[in-house]
């Protein structure tokens, strides 16, 4: 396959639908800079100006389409790409980690997809994406890639129906859809904004007098009140579950022996393969307000290739968007069969919950220090913050907790939301065990590890027993010494 392709020619209209936030900006400006300027031919100048910018934004649009072009041969894959400043890719069949099918609202219409292919290099010029071309042709290009880095290395992130074995299957229910569409964010977004407009409604300084005059009706009046609130709350639970539909319709998350394909979307559909011999780990995550009801989202962690020189980051992908605690290991063990959240774990000493409410009240003495100075916040006031704050370490104290099982290691961390980790011990880049001087006075301490996924980020268990925490990182030595 030696194929010289282009961009479809669609491209230059979705670039041009791309700029028009700043071609309506220009507009905008110059209708307004029109108005201000006052010498003779200043219109003159303005419509020169945005003929000029007009004229540079078609050429380098039309570059951009014609300069784009890329080939595919047995080596790898090659693009040539840029306006007026060109620039060169090349990706090798062994080092691509994976192909992505992305088709948005834009290319549905002009019935084009976009793909992404990653590799294994952090090179700015590492990754490469095909923004425009037709359908077929993508899944085509997605085919001969996988057909080939299988022959290469075995090492691609993709693959299609024909390449499953023993798969099982997962489609996102009514259900879970209803379920995400409730728990979304802008539900609970709505709940400040709705006693934002009854506490200083009528002071909002709003252009439309009839506008000003029915917000200040709403403080006024209990029934109007609950019916601004009613239809608030109504509007957006239905736009939750109208993005819920298009994001998440026809949500489909296969598992084979070797990979997890996931495809998803209505209006803009993604799809994109990951490979299991890269998963370093698993997290569950619950937020604020999925965490008393025990559901949460079920995520990867992936590392890079083991021969890959450079280990540095990589990516966290979700394969189940919303799932019930209870149900969450009939998954893992299609992830691996060694994965297990287990609900037997060690949880944090009482005496680190007094040293967390000691570090609160400390905390809280300071600002009223602060406050008896300059702020004057009042007495009640005051108080709700110290109860905030200690019920704060209530709950993180109750989420920590922690359990090692042999070649894996499950932490519980967070406060309002929790997360739930698995853990390969091949995996965990640094451990590191601290104790100050408090903390040995309480006979606990601190261990922080660092994830090859994750090693800008460091998982913290703070305030373990002091114990727990000399196993744990004679846990750790076992694997160096190996």
């Amino acid at each position: 396959m030696l194929k010289h392709e282009r961009l479809h020619v669609a491209w230059i209209i979705i670039l041009l639908g791309k700029n028009i936030k700043e071609i309506i900006t220009l507009v905008l400006g110059s209708a307004v800079l029109i108005q201000w300027l006052s010498f003779e031919g200043a219109k003159f100048t303005v419509y020169i100006a945005i003929g000029v910018y007009m004229f540079f934004l078609l050429i380098h649009t039309f570059l951009s389409w014609f300069n784009f072009k890329y080939t595919v041969n047995e080596e790898g894959i090659s693009a040539v790409e840029g306006g007026i400043k060109k620039t060169k890719k090349f990706i090798s069949f062994s080092k691509i980690q994976g192909v992505h099918i992305h088709i948005n609202a834009i290319n549905r219409f002009f019935n084009l997809a976009a793909i992404s292919i990653d590799s294994s290099s952090h090179n700015e010029n590492s990754n490469l994406i095909l923004p425009a071309i037709s359908k077929k042709h993508a899944k085509e290009l997605e085919n001969y890639i996988h057909s080939k880095s299988e022959i290469e290395n075995n090492n691609v992130n993709t693959y299609t129906n024909t390449h499953l074995e023993k798969k099982q299957k997962h489609n996102m229910s009514t259900k879970e859809i209803l379920l995400i569409s409730i728990f979304s964010i802008e539900f609970i977004m709505v709940i400040p904004f709705v006693f934002l407009i009854y506490n200083y409604g009528s002071k909002i300084p709003l252009v439309d007098k009839y506008i000003e005059s029915l917000i200040t009706i709403i403080p006024n009046s209990n029934l109007g009140f609950s019916i601004t609130v009613a239809a608030v709350v109504l509007f957006s639970l239905i736009y939750g579950l109208i993005t819920s539909i298009l994001k998440y319709g026809n949500y489909e998350t296969i598992f084979d022996k070797k990979s997890i394909y996931i495809k998803r979307g209505l209006w803009e559909k993604n799809e994109y393969g990951i490979d299991k011999k890269n998963i370093s780990g698993l997290k569950f995550t619950s937020s604020i307000v999925t965490r008393f009801t025990k559901y949460g989202n079920l995520k990867v962690l992936c590392t890079e290739d083991k021969s890959s020189s450079d280990t540095d980051i990589k990516k966290v992908y979700t394969i189940l968007p919303i799932i019930s605690f209870n149900e969450v290991n009939l998954f893992t063990k299609l992830v691996n069969p060694k994965y297990l959240f287990l609900r037997e774990k060690d949880r944090l000493p009482i005496q680190s919950l007094i040293l967390k409410l000691l570090k609160a009240t400390a905390l809280f003495s300071i600002l009223c220090w602060a406050n008896s100075i300059s702020y004057q916040i009042g007495f009640f006031k005051m108080l709700i913050v110290l109860l905030l704050m200690l019920s704060f370490q209530v709950l993180k104290f109750s989420a920590t907790a922690y359990n090692i099982q042999n070649s894996f290691t499950q932490i519980h961390t967070g406060s309002l939301a929790k997360f739930i980790f698995i853990i390969e011990q091949t995996n965990i880049h640094g451990m590191f065990l601290s104790q100050n001087i408090i903390q040995k006075l309480f006979k606990v301490a601190t261990v922080k590890i660092s994830l090859q996924s994750r090693r800008d980020k460091k998982i913290a268990l703070k305030d373990i027993k002091i114990q727990d925490a000399e196993k744990y990182y004679a846990w750790y030595k076992e694997r160096l010494i190996k």
